[in-house]
């Protein structure tokens, strides 16, 4: 009941001139703006962007929520315009589970159905992600977002532009991921939690621990576990229509209910020694999450062959097991200050991801007779190493230098068993780096920084050396603050999106009998080049008063951009495989804003203990020759965020967060071995129409005493994900229509602090 009133809520709400419309609106006629294209200039997060900062503690305080302004740890610079700063009291505010479902709610990210995050709607690939300034998840196995806890997580920065120093392969953007390190006050806290999700109870528990040993070692942990039951249900209907418009063929999944069973463990700690100018930190992250799950489907095909049809019925069942599934990562962390504020710094850190999976298929008939069966086993180790060396110094006269190195090792060891045959394949690929950074205030008003970023990485395919790549990105990031309530800021930079080893790796997995374009084959491919992009921003944040508002615009210019791509192999075989498009473009507007209701004057009748804020996103893109649509895979040209945040007097608060992605179309298969939201397979001849998709997310927190908080959560309530894909072929078309359940989630907590 709730997701079907919030799908109507949201076609009230959002019938939008210029974008496909939400199930329910009223069609309009274009605007005439959605005629022009965007300026060729770029965007990034407003300039020491707002984040709410309300404490939980804090609740019981007749004070309402207050959006502060949260500076970065490091020496002001050019490309803090660039910057986006959530800390741990806004990540923790709505209790929320895991980190792809806190940053749900940021200006210009979204979140796919599977939970990877996206920026400026670009999919898999095109976010970077550091922790404490090393990559995570770069190879699609290791961590993700939702493995991270929390409770571990210091503060978040969004990066739209680009550093020399972060690495060279944000071309959407970076976020930076700072862990909870030990040191400061002592900290004990623990959380209880019970989750209905998919109709499945989920309980939870975590601890965040903090203390000092000695005067001169501290020491952090934080862990969480938690039950991942889900129940998920899907519909796929398929028929072919010939070209004189009659119905030949129908081919139906009437409703797939998927079951999984998802156990989450994560831990994570440091032990740090300081003894003056120096600090040595030792630390390591652990995760285990095995994943168990069913699919059973009800199978219904009609076949007409001009003269007779025939009917058939039977059912499918698909276990997809994942018994072993780990990642282990210790590092090391070394600081040393120098005279007038600078620093040396070392780290290293190594990691090990294993990944061992079952595939099962059975097919049986309406009697129940088997017609089909197949299996297939997989197991795949990613190991992953990366040292870093960092000096940073002021040179005086508003000077301030960055020299570093970084060396990166990943190797991918990937065995598949299928009817008894094997695939192996060992892939590596090491990367060096050299990066110089140059930052310039020649007064309060002005910052410049440039940088340079040389790398040279290659790739070895079973000990065979495959291609080498050498790459330089350059840098410029300004930074102009002519009063204290306004700033702008520009960027101009070169970045890049190297393949995954699994994508490299020619081993993948078989459907079988089942072999269709809307379920093929997957396969890498070992000739996928290194995806580049030149990129602009440009914006602007201006505070009045109680309210604050920003104004950004961003371009991408692509070489060799990489989809997946559906065709038909010498064996007269669907197979989903990466390759390169050619060249691409994207560009972009988000404007972002927010009113502190409480700050306004007392005899105003808007005075309430509450926040507002809302923002949006337009994102355009293209493909160089390729008929409209010729959006790139998976992009919505639409986001839009309202939200409040309520603090009335007592130990009450709450708030609630709407969020609305429109539809659109693209040349983006959806698959159902794949995520059919995410736009896996981009192929010409296709066109896929998604619906448009809007969310609640709303909270309330109590305060029981100073130190015990009781919280309610519910995330993603609205309707299910939908979507029509019509695939031109010879003399007709395939026309398939898909339904994904959304993965809602209501959630009680209690948190105490001792």
């Amino acid at each position: 009941m709730i997701p079907a009133l919030v799908a109507v809520a949201c076609s009230m709400l959002f019938c939008v001139k210029g974008a496909s419309p939400a199930p329910g609106c009223p069609r309009r006629r274009r605007s005439p703006l959605s005629e022009v294209g965007l300026p060729a200039l770029a965007l990034s997060a407003a300039a020491l962007a707002p984040v709410p900062a309300a404490h939980a503690a804090d609740t019981a305080n007749d004070t309402p929520a207050r959006l502060t302004i949260v500076g970065t740890a490091t020496p002001p610079a050019a490309s803090d315009g660039q910057v986006q700063v959530i800390d741990h009291e806004a990540l923790t505010r709505y209790g929320d589970s895991s980190l792809s479902d806190a940053l749900r709610r940021v200006p210009g990210v979204s979140v796919d159905m599977d939970g990877r995050i996206q920026l400026r709607g670009l999919g898999r690939g095109y976010t970077q992600v550091l922790l404490d300034g090393r990559p995570v998840g770069t190879q699609g196995q290791g961590v993700d977002l939702g493995d991270l806890d929390l409770s571990a997580i210091e503060r978040v920065e969004i990066v739209r532009g680009a550093t020399a120093a972060d690495g060279g392969e944000g071309i959407a953007g970076t976020i930076r991921l700072y862990t909870r390190r030990a040191g400061g006050a002592a900290r004990r806290s623990l959380v209880v939690e019970a989750q209905a999700r998919h109709q499945r109870l989920n309980p939870a528990v975590g601890v965040d621990l903090a203390g000092a040993l000695g005067p001169q070692l501290d020491w952090q942990a934080a862990a969480r576990w938690q039950r991942g039951a889900s129940a998920e249900s899907s519909r796929v209907h398929s028929q072919w229509i010939s070209d004189y418009g009659d119905v030949v063929y129908t081919d139906q999944s009437l409703i797939s209910h998927r079951s999984v069973s998802h156990p989450r463990l994560n831990a994570s700690g440091e032990l740090a020694w300081q003894d003056g100018a120096d600090r040595l930190a030792l630390g390591a992250m652990a995760v285990d999450g095995p994943t168990h799950s069913t699919q059973r489907s009800a199978l219904r095909n009609w076949n007409f062959d001009g003269v007779n049809a025939s009917v058939s019925e039977g059912t499918q069942t698909i276990r997809d097991d994942e018994p072993e599934a780990w990642h282990l990562e210790p590092h090391a962390r070394w600081r040393h200050g120098l005279a007038e504020g600078g620093a040396l710094q070392a780290q290293w850190s190594w990691s090990k991801d294993v990944s061992h999976s079952r595939w099962q298929l059975l097919a049986q008939d309406a009697q129940g007779q088997v017609t089909d069966e197949e299996g297939e086993d997989d197991r795949s180790v990613t190991y992953a190493q990366q040292t870093q060396l960092r000096w940073d110094q002021p040179l005086g006269a508003g000077w301030r230098t960055t020299l570093g190195a970084q060396w990166v090792l990943d190797r991918l060891s990937d065995l598949s068993l299928s009817d008894g045959e094997a695939d192996r394949s060992q892939l590596r690929r090491p990367t060096q780096a050299l990066f110089a950074q140059a930052h310039w205030q020649p007064d309060a008003a002005w910052q410049l920084e440039a940088g340079w970023r040389q790398e040279h990485s290659q790739l070895d395919l079973d000990g065979q050396t495959q291609r080498r790549f050498d790459l330089g990105l350059p840098s410029l990031a300004l930074l102009w603050t002519p009063t204290a309530d306004l700033q702008w800021h520009a960027g101009l930079s070169r970045s890049y999106r190297q393949p995954r080893l699994r994508d490299l790796s020619p081993n993948g997995r078989s459907t079988g009998d089942y072999n269709q374009p809307w379920y093929p084959d997957v396969r890498g491919n070992p000739a996928l080049r290194n995806e580049v992009a030149t990129g602009l921003e440009l914006g602007l944040t201006r505070r009045l008063g109680p309210a604050e508002w920003s104004l950004n615009l961003y371009a991408r210019r692509l070489d060799d951009p990489i989809v997946f791509q559906v065709a038909q192999n010498g064996d007269g075989r669907w197979v989903l495989s990466p390759g390169n498009l050619g060249r691409a473009g994207l560009r972009g507007v988000e404007v972002r804003g927010q009113i502190d209701l409480a700050a306004l004057p007392a005899d105003s009748p808007w005075q309430l203990l509450a926040t507002l804020r809302a923002d949006l996103s337009f994102n355009q893109s293209h493909v160089d020759g390729q008929a409209a649509p010729s959006r790139l895979p998976g992009q919505a040209p639409l986001l839009i965020n309202i939200g409040w945040d309520a603090r009335p007097a007592g130990s009450l608060g709450w708030g609630a967060t709407l969020h609305y992605e429109a539809g659109y179309a693209s040349r983006a298969l959806p698959t159902t071995s794949f995520n059919p939201s995410s736009g896996t397979a981009n192929d010409p001849n296709t066109r896929v129409d998604q619906a448009a998709q809007c969310t609640l997310d709303v909270y309330a927190l109590w305060a029981l005493a100073p130190q015990s908080r009781l919280r309610l959560r519910a995330n993603q309530l609205g309707a299910d994900w939908r979507a029509v894909s019509r695939q031109r072929q010879q003399q007709g078309e395939w026309r398939t229509r898909f339904e994904g359940s959304r993965p809602w989630a209501v959630a009680l907590s209690l948190e105490q602090d001792w």
